[in-house]
């Protein structure tokens, strides 16, 4: 069995999901954890591994309630992009980087905003209605409600 592919099970089998956001440092601030993130608004209470999946690689591009999705991720420099492609989508930035540009040339969608940082994509979510994105969770902001969560510390 390949690496990714474990991975992806091993995630699978180990991602939970909240439905309450908890301010910056409820946490223990050691926390290996990654959350994918909704504004506080947004009606949905949690995402299985496939529908965060279908979000962020742009095939379900509305929510249920017709609203656009508008995806955000961290910069391919941060740690916490690598570890999200790999575990949540099952591929490596040199993949995803690929993925992209396909998508991109065949149907025309753009790839994800870049947030630099929690506090931008707070205020991403914030305007952007269909917001979605991810931190570490303590880097969890007041206002952001986590859909998902994956445990890091269970994959090493």
């Amino acid at each position: 069995m390949t690496r990714p592919l474990l991975l992806n099970l091993v995630a699978a089998s180990i991602l939970s999901v909240a439905t309450t956001a908890a301010p910056a440092g409820a946490q223990d601030r050691g926390s290996k954890a990654i959350v994918v993130v909704v504004s506080a608004v947004n009606p949905v209470k949690s995402l299985e591994l496939a529908h965060v999946r279908r979000l962020f690689l742009r095939i379900q591009t509305v929510w249920q309630n017709g609203t656009p999705v508008a995806v955000f991720e961290r910069s391919s420099d941060h740690p916490i992009r690598a570890a999200f492609s790999s575990t949540f989508l099952g591929k490596s930035q040199g993949e995803m980087e690929e993925y992209w540009f396909n998508v991109s040339l065949t149907r025309g969608l753009e790839p994800p905003k870049i947030c630099r940082t929690a506090s931008l994509l707070k205020q991403y979510l914030d305007r952007t209605q269909g917001g979605i994105g991810y931190v570490y969770e303590d880097e969890l902001l007041e206002g952001m409600k986590i859909v998902a969560r994956l445990d890091l510390k269970a994959l090493e």
